[in-house]
C-alpha cells in the first residue's frame, strides 16, 4: 500500500467520504479515472444542493467564488478567470448542484486534472488556530457538508479544539478524492414534508481498512461491484419505504445479493447508510443505519423450524417483497389496506430478523386483514388487488 491517511477510520462523514474516494482513486489509478467512472453511476435526477457560502456570488460590491468554481479555478486557470466565474454569477449559470452532470464535464474538461495524482501529503489533517487543512495546503474552502459531524469541532479527532468553529480548507487533490467519495457513495435524494433528504451508503471502517491494508485492486473490483449492487437495491426499496426495518428485511432477503456474495465467496460485507438533511444552511446527519450482509445468513436455522422447504419460502419472499409488487405498492401508495401491510411487513422483520416465530403469524394474519378489507370494501376500484393477496396468502401454504 501506498500510504494511509492519518485521519482515523470511523463513523464520521468527513472520514468516510474520503476514505471512499481514497478506495475509487487506487481502484482506477487516477482521479481522472476514477471521477468519471463514479460520476456515471449516480441517477439521472441526483441533487446535492450547496449552502450559503459554498456558492459563488457577489457580496458587498466584491465577488466571492464559491466551491464549485474555486476548484474550477484551480484545475484551468486559464479558462476559469474571475471574469468569467463574475460572468457566470451574473447569468446565474454558476454551479449551485455538486451532482449536476454539467458540473461533473467541467471538472472533466479542465486542463490539470489529467495531471494531478495523490500523494502521501494529500491526506494529512492539521488543525491549527480555528482552521483544519486537509492535505496540507489552503487551495480550496471545503463546502458546508464536510462539516456536519460536529458544528463545532470533530468528534473524531478528540482535540482540544472541539469547542471551537473550525473552518476546513483541502488541496485541490483532497476537494477531488471528497467529490469521488460523494458521488461513489450516494444513493438518492428524497424531498418529504419540506425537508430535502440525501442517502448515502458507504463501507464499515473494518472494511474500508482492510481493503486499505489489502491493497488488492481485484479484492477492491469486486467489493464496489457487490457494494453498487446493494446501493441500487436500497434506492430501489426507498421508492416506496423509508422504514429501516422493511429497508434491512428486503437486504437480507434479496436473491441477486445473496448470489453475488456467493459466486465472491464473500462471508460478510458491512455497510454503512447514512440518511442527512439540509436544514437552511447547514446539513445535519439524521441517521445511522448498520447493514450486515452474510453469504450463509444466520436466519436460516430458525426459518427451517417452521417451514417445510426453506430455499422455496426466501424465494417467494423475495419475490412478493420485489419492487413493483402489491405489497411495496401498498406502502407507497395510501390505500385502505396500507396500514395491516405495514405492520404484517415490520412482524415478518421480527421473525426473519429476530427469530421470533409468533411475528411469522402476524405476519400471515396481516395479509388476512387486507385481503378481508379490500373484499368489503364498496369500492370496486381496489378489488383488483384482491386476488393478487390471496395468492400471496395461498403461497406460504407449506408453512408448518
Amino acid at each position: 500500500m501506498e500510504m494511509m491517511p492519518n485521519l482515523p477510520p470511523d463513523l464520521t462523514f468527513l472520514s468516510q467520504v474520503l476514505y471512499e474516494g481514497l478506495l475509487q482513486y487506487y481502484r482506477y489509478g487516477s482521479l481522472y479515472q476514477a471521477l468519471e467512472k463514479v460520476s456515471k453511476t449516480l441517477p439521472e435526477n441526483a441533487k446535492l444542493y450547496i449552502a450559503g457560502n459554498d456558492l459563488s456570488m457577489i457580496k458587498k460590491g466584491k465577488l466571492r467564488v464559491g466551491f464549485p468554481e474555486q476548484l474550477l479555478m484551480y484545475l484551468d486557470p486559464n479558462k476559469y478567470t474571475e471574469q468569467v466565474i463574475l460572468h457566470m454569477v451574473e447569468q446565474k449559470s454558476n454551479y449551485t448542484n455538486l451532482m449536476a452532470k454539467e458540473f461533473v464535464e467541467s471538472l472533466l474538461n479542465t486542463a490539470n486534472l489529467k495531471n494531478l495524482t495523490i500523494n502521501s501529503s494529500d491526506l494529512s489533517i492539521e488543525i491549527k488556530s480555528s482552521e483544519m487543512i486537509i492535505g496540507g495546503k489552503k487551495e480550496i474552502t471545503a463546502p458546508q457538508i464536510m462539516k456536519i459531524d460536529r458544528y463545532t469541532g470533530f468528534s473524531s479527532l478528540e482535540t482540544r479544539f472541539t469547542s471551537r468553529q473550525i473552518t476546513i480548507f483541502l488541496s485541490a487533490s483532497a476537494a477531488l478524492l471528497f467529490l469521488i467519495g460523494l458521488y461513489s457513495s450516494f444513493v438518492m435524494n428524497i424531498y418529504s414534508q419540506g425537508t430535502q433528504y440525501y442517502y448515502f451508503l458507504f463501507y464499515y471502517p473494518e472494511e474500508e481498512l482492510n481493503l486499505l491494508l489489502q491493497f488488492n485492486t481485484n479484492l477492491m473490483d469486486i467489493f464496489f461491484i457487490l457494494k453498487d449492487t446493494v446501493r441500487e437495491v436500497v434506492r430501489d426499496i426507498l421508492k416506496y419505504t423509508t422504514f429501516n426495518e422493511l429497508l434491512l428485511l428486503e437486504l437480507a432477503l434479496n436473491m441477486r445479493i445473496h448470489e453475488l456474495m456467493i459466486n465472491e465467496n464473500l462471508d460478510k460485507l458491512a455497510l454503512n447508510l447514512l440518511k442527512i438533511a439540509k436544514e437552511g444552511q447547514t446539513y445535519k446527519i439524521y441517521e445511522h443505519t448498520p447493514i450486515t450482509l452474510f453469504k450463509e445468513p444466520y436466519f436460516l436455522k430458525h426459518i427451517s423450524s417452521y417451514v417445510r422447504d426453506t430455499d422455496a419460502f426466501i424465494n417467494n419472499l423475495s419475490k412478493i417483497l420485489a419492487p413493483g409488487e402489491v405489497l411495496l405498492d401498498a406502502l407507497k401508495n395510501n390505500w385502505v389496506e396500507s396500514d395491516n401491510i405495514l405492520e404484517a411487513l415490520r412482524n415478518l422483520y421480527r421473525f426473519i430478523m429476530l427469530g421470533d416465530a409468533q411475528g411469522l403469524f402476524e405476519f400471515i394474519n396481516g395479509l388476512n386483514k387486507a385481503y378481508i378489507k379490500i373484499r368489503n370494501t364498496a369500492n370496486k376500484k381496489d378489488s383488483w388487488r384482491i386476488p393478487r393477496y390471496a395468492n400471496i396468502i395461498r403461497s406460504f401454504a407449506y408453512i408448518r
